[in-house]
């Protein structure tokens, strides 16, 4: 008789069952899933970061600055249009600058999908920025001496300020969207659009705010310019845009 059967089986004694190849690759990918966790997050920039760069600044300044100018505009061109004529406005009605407002909407959506592509990779962001600001300058300065043509001159003069004004619009908030995409890399783009609509609904809650009180007194108190000088004072945020866009972004942006 051997005494050794009769003797209880410790742990060591069991051999531990072989793990199958594939739950074996399993676990390595588990295990490294943390570590890949922890290189995603390391690379995402923190808003300190984001703020250190001068073209992430450029962009939020400039964004203010024209969501401010734009919405001003939006605000403007219609009070004056429906405005008397003996107040200085162009003493149009209603249906009227419904008809004008749809007119350049259309043309302009013809022009942000046909046109605005194949003009950005050539003369980029930056420029398009600056030379669409400049554009408007004059056109913003024309508005108000439609009223004083003659009607039909005067109305297809309005219609074309308008439409340039408009256009003007969207290619700078293309651009600036393009421009804020790239002053940071991928792992900071959330956050910095974040902070751009942040710092930008200041200049669209402004914009309106400032256009109708400052329209409101230009037509009813004695100032030797009178209704016009709304539209210098778009002016000459329009030029203000083109300026910080030349000394403050990159003067090579351009996708080809």
């Amino acid at each position: 008789h051997n005494s050794e059967e009769g003797a209880p089986i410790g742990p060591a004694d069991v051999a531990s069952p072989s793990k199958a190849p594939g739950e074996a690759s399993g676990a390595a990918e588990t295990a490294q899933q943390p570590e890949a966790a922890e290189g995603d997050k390391a690379q995402q920039l923190t808003m300190k970061e984001i703020l250190y760069r001068p073209m992430a600044i450029a962009s939020l300044i400039l964004y203010c600055t024209f969501c401010l100018v734009i919405h001003a505009s939006d605000e403007i061109l219609p009070l004056w249009a429906i405005a008397s004529q003996e107040k200085g406005g162009f003493g149009g009605t209603p249906t009227f600058i419904g008809i004008v407002l749809s007119i350049t909407g259309g043309l302009m959506g013809v022009f942000q999908l046909i046109i605005y592509p194949l003009m950005t990779p050539y003369v980029g962001p930056r420029d398009m920025l600056i030379f669409s600001n400049l554009i408007s300058i004059p056109f913003y300065l024309l508005v108000p001496f439609t009223a004083r043509m003659q009607r039909g001159l005067g109305d297809t003069v309005l219609v074309l300020s308008v439409l340039v004004t408009r256009v003007v619009a969207t290619v700078s908030f293309s651009s600036l969207f393009l421009v804020t995409n790239a002053a940071v890399e991928a792992a900071g783009r959330g956050r910095l659009n974040g902070m751009s609509m942040t710092i930008g609904s200041i200049g669209k809650a402004l914009g309106p705010l400032w256009g109708s009180w400052f329209f409101a007194w230009s037509i009813n108190t004695r100032n030797p310019i009178g209704a016009p000088l709304v539209f210098i004072l778009l002016g000459v945020g329009s030029f203000a845009t083109a300026a910080l866009s030349l000394l403050f972004l990159p003067k090579v942006m351009r996708s080809k």
